[in-house]
């Protein structure tokens, strides 16, 4: 009766052998997460030890070994046997879904160098600008000046017996 009224109180998650969504867990339920299945939340291990590939949050290579009382982050591969875990961070609040939010604020929101940087850019863009404008300018000019200069010479050539 006792054994009874602990899986009815703790929700166990293969109770009746049926998978759960992950959306229904809340925090203190406990889960039972079989071989080779995915940690569903971030939980503590209440009974069992189990080898867990954390390396998609840790990039470790060697799965690490997680008994009683040891913290297992939700996304995470169980490897080696069953393990009983109590949730303790669901939904927005788990390791994995901090990340995913952390990446997406540094990715929409410039750094203060990058925008000192952009502000740099736009000023030497239009200096560059005005700069080549300038020098199509004085080349376009000095060149009719040369030739305005040199336009006498040309003609005292031409009428000329002599060449040059």
């Amino acid at each position: 009766m006792q054994q009874l009224y602990w899986l009815l109180k703790t929700k166990m998650v293969d109770l009746l052998k049926k998978e759960n969504d992950s959306l229904l867990i809340q925090p203190s339920d406990t889960l039972k997460v079989l071989l080779s299945t995915k940690i569903p939340v971030d939980a503590i291990v209440t009974w069992g030890s189990s080898y867990v590939n954390e390396s998609m949050v840790t990039n470790e290579s060697i799965p690490v070994l997680k008994e009683i009382n040891a913290f297992v982050i939700g996304g995470t591969f169980n490897w080696h046997d069953v393990l009983h875990i109590q949730a303790t961070k669901v939904g927005p609040n788990t390791v994995l879904s901090q990340i995913i939010n952390l990446v997406a604020t540094t990715q929409m929101s410039k750094a203060l160098i990058q925008k000192f940087a952009d502000y740099i850019y736009q000023r030497l863009q239009v200096l560059f600008v005005a700069c080549t404008k300038m020098a199509a300018m004085a080349s376009y000019l000095s060149c009719n000046s040369l030739r305005i200069l040199l336009s006498p010479l040309e003609d005292m050539r031409r009428n000329s017996s002599w060449s040059f």
